[in-house]
């Protein structure tokens, strides 16, 4: 009967509907816990700015850096496109405050940057993660 139909074709398209919702969430709860990760990474390379590292330790954690974000932005695949480009932006202007560091600077020179471009970063990141609708234990 054509009203069997209409509810079956119903229950499909409601089973779609929650199989997407499902994939989505799921995304955003990968989205989310990389971006822990990368906050936690930060976090440790500012610790290292204003601790007794050495530019080797942190060029090291600068790359545990990016291979966090590079977890991030892979899973924000499926969140909504201004979150995405918030993100992207964010990392950009990150990238962009290390890149005044002057190759040949020493430690002294180079921490305060290094630690207002952590600072920034992670402020942008806060902001990222409520846009995201991540749970923040903050």
């Amino acid at each position: 009967s054509t009203r069997a139909r209409m509810a079956a074709g119903v229950a499909a398209v409601a089973l779609l509907v929650a199989g997407c919702t499902e994939s989505v969430d799921e995304a955003s709860g990968d989205f989310c816990s990389n971006l822990d990760t990368l906050e936690a990474e930060l976090a440790s390379l500012e610790s290292l700015v204003v601790g007794d590292a050495t530019l080797d330790d942190i060029d090291a954690q600068r790359e545990v850096v990016r291979d966090a974000w590079d977890a991030a932005a892979s899973s924000a695949g499926d969140l909504d496109e201004a979150v995405t480009a918030e993100a992207d932006s964010a990392y950009d202007s990150y990238q962009d405050a290390l890149g005044d560091i002057a190759g040949d600077a020493t430690l002294t020179e180079a921490a305060p940057v290094y630690a207002a471009a952590a600072q920034a970063y992670l402020a942008s990141l806060a902001g990222i993660a409520v846009d995201a609708g991540c749970e923040t234990g903050s």
